[in-house]
Parts: structure tokens; sequence; C-alpha cells
């Protein structure tokens, strides 16, 4: 969905712009910028292409939070040299950056890669902003989503754990006459001397794969 929807922003953008120009988005995943949509094949090999060397207008953009507007790729100082050579090889001249932002969180960057040297009417450039805080905050209420999504799994695994170790420690508590401290024991000891999660073994135990009886030769007897 993610990707559908990246892809879609980078093609929206290209299109707004009507020159030639190519749309690369990045999002910054794991600590790291990583690509995610490209208006075209070449667009992509070059955010790649930035990836592997960390030289970049994504990167120079993210850190600084800023817009990098009208940066030619070759000529005088280039700020990022290998990067610079290779977008020129594949036929770019000029590239700008733009941040995903919202507030003091940052997501990614939007890069518009041009393949002349006229640089981007105000019009266009504004448009684009806006396009961007869009995508950023649609972008955003996705991961909120999805974190949200992954808590309550967590919970809901946790609490289905707890409920399937209390009916173990039930079960066994009545098959061995012990209380049911002595059962959890039981599960606990078990799980230890057989590197199990205490969760599967008293599973195994609600579906009668692991007896009581199996549990308690295990232990030795002492118990």
């Amino acid at each position: 969905m993610v990707d559908e929807f990246a892809a879609t922003v980078a093609q929206r953008c290209a299109e707004l712009l009507d020159d030639g120009s190519d749309v690369g988005l990045m999002l910054h995943d794991a600590g790291e910028l990583k690509p995610l949509a490209a208006s075209t094949p070449r667009a992509r090999m070059l955010e790649l292409f930035e990836v592997q060397n960390h030289e970049g207008p994504c990167f120079d953009c993210f850190t600084s939070g800023q817009p990098l507007i009208g940066q030619r790729l070759i000529g005088g100082n280039p700020p990022w040299p290998a990067f610079g050579d290779f977008a020129y090889s594949l036929g770019y001249r000029v590239a700008h950056a733009v941040p995903m932002c919202l507030r003091s969180e940052a997501i990614g960057v939007l890069t518009i890669l041009q393949t002349h040297e006229d640089g981007l009417p105000d019009a266009e450039l504004q448009l684009i902003h806006a396009l961007v805080d869009a995508a950023t905050i649609a972008l955003l209420q996705h991961r909120a989503r999805n974190r949200a999504t992954d808590l309550a799994q967590q919970l809901q695994e946790a609490l289905d754990s707890r409920v399937v170790i209390e009916q173990a420690k039930g079960m066994l508590s009545v098959h061995l006459d012990r209380d049911v401290q002595d059962a959890f024991e039981l599960l606990r000891k078990f799980a230890r001397r057989t590197n199990k999660p205490i969760a599967q073994v008293a599973a195994e135990v609600v579906t009668g794969n692991l007896t009581a009886q199996h549990l308690q030769e295990a232990d030795g007897p002492s118990l």
C-alpha cells in the first residue's frame, strides 16, 4: 500500500512539472534513507546509486531539513562529485530536493531531477511543496495506524498466551493434585529445560501433546 501510494505521488509530481523532469521519493526507515518510488527507471537507478554512495541531494536535504533548490550537477565546485557525474551521464542537469516533514518529524525526501538547466517556476515549486505536505501527512497517518495495529496484536498475543498458561496450570493442578503455583513451576522448569517459550509448553499441555506425566518425569523424582 505504501509503495503504491509513493509511486502515485512520484508520478503525479512528474506530471505536474510537465517538462521532462523525473521525480524520486526516499523514506527514512530503520535509521537510514531508502528508495521508495520513482517516476522512471533511470530516476530509480540514480536513487540506488545515491544510497549506495551516501552522497547526493536527498542526504543533504534530509540532514538539514531544508529544501535544496536548483543545484547544478556538474561544473564549478559540485557538492556531490560521484553523484553529479552519474546523474549527468543519465541526462540530468539540475536537482531539487524537498524534505517530507511535519513539525519536527522528518520522514523522507522528494527529489526532482531536471534534464535542462532552466530551473522550476515558483508556481510549480509551490504545487510540489503542497503535494509533498499532503503525502507526508498521509504517510505519517499510515505509520500511526500500523503502529496501533501492531500494538493491539501484541497485546492480544500476550493475553492469549496468559489464558493458555492459566488453562495449563489448572489442568496440571488437577491431574497431579498439586496447587496452582507448583503446576506453574513445573511448566516453567520444563520450558527452561527444553528451551521453549512457556506459552508454547502450556499450549502443548492444553492440546494434549504434552501430558502431566511427561512434565513430571522430565522434572525428576523430587517433584
